[in-house]
This record gives structure tokens, C-alpha cells and sequence, in this order.
């Protein structure tokens, strides 16, 4: 980066505290204005990488690969795809939303992209990084995704998690032709019907592709998706919070620093560093 174009964004220093993500082992990305911005979290040096577009909006980085993707802001949006670090861009991909992107996830087991939009037309889209090509997309069904993730072992599963259900899209393949299905979804709760329903907060992938979800409540749920159940790993109407696990509140301090309700937590890929991050300040340990 040139001297002079590492000032023009020194005036972009906010955090927008809804998207984050580890860009490569000790880099995380994130939004600010118009800006992503990259914080090296040893050297706490930032770089700045303006959107060609209007704004930033949805926003998603694979540290393996190298890659991360971000939405514009505008009427009929398109998702530009760079690499890191040397911040080229490899793909702009135009699709069929009218208003924007909910969500964006890079696959870290192949050269896909996908993307949710919302209102009118609610999508899930895949598409071809590399070569920028829709691949497939199916209707959503009113759904309001707010977070997308690929299996890390097997692209051809995306997790799409909305503010009360979650749902397992499979991507099938035959030559060309790939088409999405829905084998799995979890509408919270499937137990008593005097039970309040939870609300799911948070999903991760296992290392033998079942999912793990967290919810508002404070339940942590394991989904079998080969027998299509639902069990209960933690209650907190059973359950003393286990030690070493991280509730939906965490408190955390530093000297004089605390962290009142965190939002955001990250990991690094090498899970050398873990990232905290509140409305009012972040911390890295």
C-alpha cells in the first residue's frame, strides 16, 4: 500500500459489531463504513481495503484459503471476492437480490460462495468463486437468514440458522448441474408442547459433521443429522454452567478492563488466539 492511500482511510476507526473473521492466522477483518478493515493482532497495525461498490454489508473470510467475501450496500448488490493478503479482487458476483445480503460464507473445502438475501425475494444462492458463475439457488421461504456456514469437511452442506430455525441445505452435483434440498431442518422446540420455544443464537460444525447450536435461553443442542434428532447437551433449568464453558454472558478481566456482554467470538485457525468482542470494547488473549 502506498504512503498516501494508507492516510485517506486513517479516519475509518469505528466498528460496525456485526461481522468479524480471521483473515490468516493472526489477522481478523471487519467492517467500518465503507471500509474492510484488517487488524494484524501482534503488530496491531491496520490495513484498509475501500468497497468497490457502496458500502459494506454482509461480510465472510477463510483464513486456510486465503479468501474473503463482502456485499455492497445498495439497490441490486453484488458480493466481491478478494484474496489475501495481496487484496485482489477475484470475482464480482451479480445475482438476483433487489435489497441485500444477509449473509455470506466461503467454503474452505472447495471454490464456493454462498449468500442469502432477504426481503423480497429471500435466497440461498451458490456460486463459483473462481469463475464467478451462479451455480444454483433455491426461495427461502420467508426465512430471514442471519448466519450461513459451510461443513468445513464437506462443501456440499450449508448451514442456514434464522432467528428461529435452522436448516441443513445439501448441494447435489452431476456434471455441471448442481441443485440445493432441504434433507434437514429443526424448528426449536420439537418437545413438550408446554415448553416455551428457544431461539437459536449460534451454530458450529463437528469434526463428524453433526451441528452444535446454541440458543438465547442458554441451551446448547446437538443435531444428529444422519437420525435427524435433537438432544440436549446443557439446560440451564438442569444444569450448574460447566466449568470452562462459555455462557451467552461473559465476563472477562483484565486489570481494570471488563467485558459486560460479549457479542462476537472468534477463534484462529491455529486456535492460538481467542477474540472477544462487546459493544464497547474488544480484547484478544
Amino acid at each position: 500500500w502506498a504512503q498516501g492511500q494508507e492516510h485517506s482511510f486513517l479516519w475509518a476507526q469505528g466498528f460496525a459489531c456485526n461481522s468479524l473473521a480471521f483473515v490468516d492466522v493472526d489477522t481478523v477483518c471487519y467492517t467500518s463504513g465503507c471500509c474492510v478493515v484488517f487488524l494484524n493482532t501482534e503488530s496491531k497495525s491496520r490495513r484498509f481495503l475501500p468497497s468497490p461498490g457502496r458500502g459494506v454489508g454482509a461480510l465472510a473470510a477463510e483464513a486456510r484459503s486465503g479468501f474473503l467475501a463482502f456485499s455492497e450496500q445498495q439497490l441490486r448488490p453484488s458480493i466481491y471476492v478478494y484474496r489475501y493478503p495481496e487484496l485482489a479482487l477475484q470475482s464480482q458476483l451479480v445475482g438476483t437480490a433487489h435489497l441485500e445480503y444477509t449473509a455470506v460464507a466461503l467454503s474452505s473445502a472447495g471454490p464456493y460462495v454462498a449468500s442469502c438475501s432477504s426481503f423480497p425475494d429471500p435466497t440461498i444462492t451458490l456460486w463459483n468463486r473462481e469463475t464467478g458463475v451462479l451455480l444454483c439457488s433455491h426461495p427461502l421461504a420467508g426465512q430471514n437468514v442471519t448466519t450461513l456456514v459451510f461443513n468445513p469437511m464437506n462443501w456440499h452442506q450449508i448451514c442456514a440458522m434464522s432467528s428461529s430455525s435452522v436448516v441443513l441445505w445439501t448441494v447435489e452435483r452431476s456434471n455441471h448441474l448442481h441443485m440445493m434440498k432441504v434433507p434437514y431442518s429443526e424448528n426449536f422446540p420439537r418437545t413438550r408442547k408446554l415448553k416455551p420455544r428457544v431461539k437459536p443464537s449460534s451454530v458450529c460444525w463437528s469434526a463428524a459433521s453433526q451441528l452444535y447450536v446454541g440458543c438465547r435461553e442458554g441451551h446448547l443442542l446437538l443435531v444428529n443429522l444422519n437420525t435427524a434428532l435433537t438432544s440436549i447437551l446443557f439446560s440451564p433449568h438442569t444444569h450448574a454452567v460447566p466449568a470452562g464453558t462459555l455462557n451467552h454472558k461473559i465476563h472477562y478481566t483484565s486489570g481494570s478492563m471488563v467485558l459486560e456482554i460479549v457479542t462476537i467470538i472468534s477463534c484462529s485457525p491455529e486456535c492460538e488466539i481467542l477474540l472477544l468482542v462487546s459493544n464497547t470494547v474488544s480484547k484478544t488473549t
